[in-house]
């Protein structure tokens, strides 16, 4: 039996999806299964490289098109003074942000080399004039070369572990329209697609678990060969505002494997609550609903103790600096909280395209000196330097780092909204559910149920054992008897 994990793509500021993949992998290596993680998308980093930041085992991933060129997963080690070598003629050199521009001399020819920790090549910008007409990306090789025409991608050529053209792909508006691999003519996404999961020869034995279905389960179904198939539900399933009393309107990342429930073996939630949901509107669209299931994405390996009380009023969150994370109405609530409480502190862990737009509110709030962005940091230990946690989502099939939350004993203050929140906040226990509304409306019930928190009257010890007893819930072994349960697996007499 090998477990296949469907993912698209991976970066620095990974998603809750990844981590869950990462939960999911110990999990099942304490178990002893064979494992692994398939990834579609193409990136323009070596994704080994983003793989091992996460701590997936390199013999695990496959990457599409590295394996479809014949290609071996290496680490990226291709130095910048063998890319120096190659250059014909006098060139000046200009530092920029995360790459090194090489500007020949007396020609109109640049190369911008991007680089993994400032020694190894990770992709080289070939400039004319300006404009970018091919890009080179590395390993600890040439893995392939991208060729652009109008600052548009045209094509892309994949090359083998000894140097050979062993898959050629076209594109039109960034989309596949053609690939050219081992004497086959591949139209589309699809059938490139097929080509891949075909090549991969599942059995009757074999478990696929897709991770993220758009544009990736339509080429995996017709491909099972017998495999059972699982779809994870990292999100909200439906659409609240366009679904009516006796009509659901599937969230679009689910639709097509909804619509073909029928092949779908098990449909796997995160919470209890999102189970029973989605067997409603199951039942309600005349599907199976003893399909499906409910599994934690994530897991622990032991309970954590810190001293809540010590640190109550430092705070943090951790979370993609995404628009739908709403980080702004808690830099917002803190900047208010900060008046009545003036030793509190915010600190925002992660990464990502938002992040230009809090730093500029915190600066407008003149809250740089108790608000900081931390960047992206392996968690660890972290929470134990915190007093609270603090989440302004307004959605969560189950937020990953709820859990890790609770199991430092963090009182928790989030909205209350489907479903990771309800799940890990017992409000007036162990921190507080914000009714929500409009944004403005939300920033001051936030710094209202912060002030909650803070207020001497709150039972730091009382929020920490109930916390601990939450997480108990959520140990590797237990989740991993619920995987066990769901893959027919004997269990032992008296357990789960």
């Amino acid at each position: 039996m090998a477990i296949y994990h469907i993912n698209k793509g991976i970066g620095w500021a990974s998603s809750g999806v990844e981590y869950a993949q990462k939960y999911r992998s110990d999990i099942f290596i304490q178990a002893g299964m064979e494992q692994h993680f398939v990834f579609t998308d193409y990136l323009g980093t070596n994704l080994i490289h983003f793989t091992s930041l996460l701590g997936l085992r390199r013999e695990e991933v496959i990457g599409i098109y590295s394996y479809m060129a014949g290609q071996e997963n290496h680490v990226s080690s291709y130095p910048i003074h063998s890319f120096e070598q190659q250059l014909q003629g006098d060139f000046s050199l200009k530092e920029e942000e995360g790459a090194v521009l090489y500007e020949m001399v007396q020609e109109n020819v640049a190369y911008r080399v991007w680089t993994i920790e400032q020694k190894y090549v990770d992709r080289v910008d070939y400039l004319v004039n300006g404009k970018l007409v091919a890009a080179d990306h590395y390993s600890d090789r040439l893995t392939n070369t991208e060729y652009y025409q109008n600052g548009q991608l045209v094509s892309r050529t994949f090359f083998s572990e000894t140097g050979e053209v062993t898959l050629q792909q076209f594109y039109q508006n960034k989309a596949i329209t053609l690939t050219r691999w081992k004497n086959q003519v591949l139209i589309g996404r699809n059938a490139f697609f097929q080509a891949f999961f075909k090549q991969l020869s599942w059995s009757k034995s074999d478990v696929v678990l897709i991770d993220r279905n758009l544009n990736v389960a339509d080429a995996v179904l017709p491909q099972l060969q017998g495999a059972k198939v699982g779809v994870i539900i990292h999100a909200e399933h439906y659409n609240l505002n366009y679904s009516e009393a006796n009509w659901v309107l599937w969230n679009n990342h689910y639709e097509y494997v909804f619509t073909n429930a029928a092949i779908i073996d098990w449909f796997i939630t995160a919470t209890e609550a999102q189970a029973k949901k989605l067997a409603e509107h199951f039942q309600m669209m005349h599907q199976d609903t003893t399909k499906i299931h409910a599994i934690p994405v994530g897991c622990m390996d032991g309970i954590m103790i810190s001293d809540i009380k010590k640190n109550r009023c430092k705070l943090m969150t951790a979370s993609r600096l995404a628009t739908e994370k709403h980080i702004d109405i808690l830099i917002q609530a803190v900047a208010l909280v900060k008046e009545r409480f003036p030793l509190v502190t915010l600190d925002i862990f992660g990464e990502g395209g938002c992040k230009g737009e809090l730093e500029k509110l915190i600066k407008e709030l003149q809250a740089e000196n108790f608000i900081k962005l931390k960047g992206h940091h392996s968690m660890g230990d972290k929470y134990a330097q915190y007093g609270a946690y603090l989440s302004a989502s307004y959605s969560e099939g189950f937020g990953l780092t709820l859990l890790e939350a609770v199991n430092f004993g963090l009182p928790i203050v989030g909205f209350d909204v489907p479903y990771g929140n309800p799940t890990f906040i017992n409000s007036g226990v162990n921190g507080f559910l914000v009714k929500k509304g409009a944004d403005v409306e939300n920033v001051a019930s936030m710094a209202e149920a912060i002030q909650k928190l803070l207020a001497p009257s709150f039972d730091f010890r009382k929020a920490t054992t109930y916390a601990h007893e939450k997480a108990a819930g959520y140990t590797i072994k237990e989740v991993g008897d619920l995987w066990k349960r769901l893959f027919g697996f004997p269990q032992k007499e008296g357990k789960v």
